[in-house]
């Protein structure tokens, strides 16, 4: 009687032990795929698609699968105060959608906050991911592509610059802000 009790306790445990290496690996595999901001800033653990204002229209009827999701902390460069996420979700073949979600002081009325993705195939190449617009406390941005050229998917490097409004989107980086990799 005393083995068959220890052998259903053996049971009871090893059961116990499949189901929570089990649960463990399912959480992990679904943190692994949707990487959305979690843990990357505290002050910024909140962030999720919905909060990002688009640029660009985003075709909710396409199946995106098998998708590649990268996630960086955007740190302050020099004299400049903030912080950041920036985020990169791609197939490699026609969808990149890239956001950015930054803690910034309000830049001043003849100034705005731009984004760039440069690094890469040719280091000194900036492409211009558009104005950074103000949502609740956050400066935002969401970019999409469905043309991908080669170097595009090379970028590693996201920038956030100081525009001066008088000059525009010049495709002329100016004052770097934030910066992170890929």
């Amino acid at each position: 009687m005393k083995n068959l009790n220890y052998f259903i306790i053996f049971i009871l445990v090893l059961a116990i032990v499949v189901v929570v290496f089990k649960t463990t690996k399912d959480a992990d595999e679904n943190i692994t795929k949707t990487n959305d901001n979690t843990g990357v800033i505290e002050l910024l653990e909140d962030t999720d698609d919905d909060d990002i204002i688009s640029t660009q229209p985003i075709d909710e009827d396409r199946i995106i699968e098998d998708l590649i999701t990268r996630s960086t902390v955007l740190e302050a460069v020099g004299d400049y105060s903030g912080a950041g996420t920036a985020n990169l979700k791609t197939n490699g073949l026609d969808i990149y959608i890239h956001s950015v979600r930054a803690g910034l002081a309000d830049p001043g009325d003849d100034k705005f906050y731009e984004g760039w993705l440069t690094g890469g195939i040719d280091p000194n190449s900036f492409v211009s991911t558009g104005k950074l617009t103000k949502q609740d406390n956050y400066y935002v941005l969401s970019y999409e592509r469905t043309e991908l050229p080669e170097i595009l998917l090379s970028y590693n490097k996201i920038v956030i610059t100081l525009e001066t409004t008088a000059l525009g989107l010049d495709n002329n980086p100016e004052l770097h802000v934030l910066e992170g990799e890929f």
